[in-house]
Parts: structure tokens; C-alpha cells; sequence
């Protein structure tokens, strides 16, 4: 094997190392995030669990970042299911939001 080959499957590993820990660390940040949201709004965390929905590099004055998208579901009764979501970039959330409750 040429030696550029293996130079660049290194470096292609190194990424997908580097990328997996960053999704792996977003998405406990999330998770926490999300049980704290709806501990604060009087709501239970349904699934104890986040669903990534979007990754999107972003501008910031650090430089390039990942924006994660987040959706969670909850229940304000327990017996109805609603969606929230939430976005974090660079270790923070930017926005959350939860669905208004039925009428």
C-alpha cells in the first residue's frame, strides 16, 4: 500500500474518531439538557432519551462549529405524548422548545 494511503486512512479514522466523540458528547449534553427542561416546566422526560435530527456546521467568532438538533417527546399527564426539541452548539444550548399543550 502507498504510503499517501495510509497517511489518509489514518487521517480519514482520526475524523470519524474525533466526529463520533463530539455526537457521542452532544448527545449526553442533550439528554441532560432535556431532563432539565422538563423538570423545570413541570413535565416528564419521556424515553429518558434524545433523537438527533439535524448537524449543521455554523459560523461563530471561534470559528467553524456543529449545531445539533435534538428531538425529545414528553408528557405533561402522563398519558398524552408531545414533542419538544432543542439545539446545542459548542457544549451549549442555543434554543429549546416545547409544544403547547392541547386544548
Amino acid at each position: 500500500m502507498p504510503f499517501w494511503l495510509t497517511v489518509a486512512c489514518l487521517l480519514g479514522a482520526g475524523a470519524a474518531a474525533l466526529y463520533w466523540l463530539a455526537a457521542a458528547d452532544a448527545r449526553d449534553l442533550a439528554r441532560r439538557l432535556a431532563f432539565e427542561l422538563c423538570g423545570q416546566s413541570g413535565v416528564q422526560l419521556l424515553d429518558q432519551s434524545v433523537v438527533l435530527r439535524a448537524v449543521r456546521p455554523v459560523r461563530r467568532p471561534a470559528g467553524l462549529r456543529l449545531r445539533w438538533r435534538y428531538q425529545f417527546d414528553y408528557s405533561g399527564d402522563g398519558v398524552s405524548r408531545q414533542r419538544g426539541e432543542l439545539t446545542v452548539v459548542d457544549g451549549e444550548l442555543e434554543s429549546a422548545v416545547l409544544a403547547a399543550p392541547p386544548a
